[in-house]
């Protein structure tokens, strides 16, 4: 069970209102990091533990989203 996330580098500490809207902003905040790191507090057999995912790296929206944006681009 995923008890919270972080995306800024620092610790991760317990999800305290929506689970699904704090993933998210926790990954797109990892996203825009290089290395993107998403770090998760997971309960696993009793025990809490911290995992580290390495993710893609697209950056952050630009100011002229969708448009010339690398982060929502669509072409392969």
């Amino acid at each position: 069970m995923i008890l919270g996330a972080g995306g800024t580098g620092a610790a991760p500490g317990n999800f305290v209102d929506d689970a699904r809207k704090g993933l998210a902003l926790a990954i797109g905040d990892a996203e825009a990091r290089s290395p993107a790191t998403l770090k998760l507090l997971r309960w696993r057999s009793g025990n809490i533990t911290e995992v580290v995912l390495t993710l893609r790296t697209p950056g952050t929206y630009s100011a002229t989203d969708p448009y010339n944006c690398p982060k929502v681009r669509t072409d392969p």
